[in-house]
């Protein structure tokens, strides 16, 4: 069974046969090859990566890994970063003595110069206070992130600060696998009109050639895959909208 929780075409292979049956094959011929195919099924699932909404996932990265002047090489899929934080493993939590541990402490009622009467509402309080002086002290990261050679730079540059031992914590909106973009309805429709533009293309340099009986090579196809993706293309863009690169905070 094919839901839109568990598509029937997951691969490359099912998506151009899926494209072949649509086009009326085995029963017509389709002067398309599976390359040919390919190409339109990769131009479908680029219109749709850069429209539709993207997942978000958070990241840790190791700061050790980073290159002093260069910067650290993200995963093929991110395609930007929404936010970044030194909070978890290798921060200040980590820090016997630092505010945070004491904060920490006094939540959990160990002896510290805080009042028991510390609470989840004055921690949070008290921590977005410290984001208040880490901000205007330059305490902590600025960054960019290069979408096209998927290298995030952080200023400033943890090789030659204090952070060189600790990690981070990315926001990044990143592109679902194939194997869930083959099966959205849109990607398989736009394709398909993809499809028949270029079949179009194909049979109207035939069109005058006379075949047997009298009759042309009809090449009307392709208006009708020109007035498909028109379509498609307006419904993404107003349903969606171009994903952002960058986040202002």
């Amino acid at each position: 069974m094919s839901s839109y929780l568990d598509f029937s075409v997951k691969t490359k292979a099912q998506f151009i046969r899926y494209i072949l049956l649509k086009l009326g094959a085995p029963l017509v011929s389709v002067e398309l090859s599976e390359e040919q195919i390919g190409t339109c099924i990769n131009d479908a699932t680029e219109m749709f990566s850069k429209f539709a909404s993207p997942d978000q996932k958070f990241m840790v990265i190791k700061l050790d890994d980073y290159v002093e002047g260069v910067g650290i090489t993200l995963p093929s899929d991110i395609m930007s970063i929404f936010s970044l934080t030194r909070d978890g493993a290798g921060s200040d939590f980590g820090n016997l003595f630092s505010m945070d541990s004491s904060m920490m402490y006094s939540l959990m009622n160990y002896q510290s110069p805080i009042p028991r009467t510390f609470s989840f509402i004055t921690f949070e309080l008290a921590k977005n206070y410290m984001s208040m002086i880490n901000m205007y002290s330059g305490k902590g990261f600025d960054f960019n992130y290069n979408e096209r050679t998927k290298i995030l730079v952080l200023y400033p540059d943890p090789k030659v600060s204090l952070y060189v031992n600790m990690v981070v914590v990315l926001g990044c909106f990143a592109i679902r696998p194939e194997d869930q973009i083959y099966g959205e309805e849109w990607v398989k429709r736009e394709a398909l009109a993809e499809a028949k533009i270029l079949l179009g293309t194909i049979r109207k340099k035939f069109s005058s050639v006379q075949l047997l009986g009298g009759g042309t090579v009809d090449a009307s196809i392709g208006e009708e895959g020109r007035t498909d993706r028109d379509k498609l293309i307006e419904e993404l863009q107003s349903r969606e909208g171009p994903v952002c690169s960058f986040v202002v905070q």
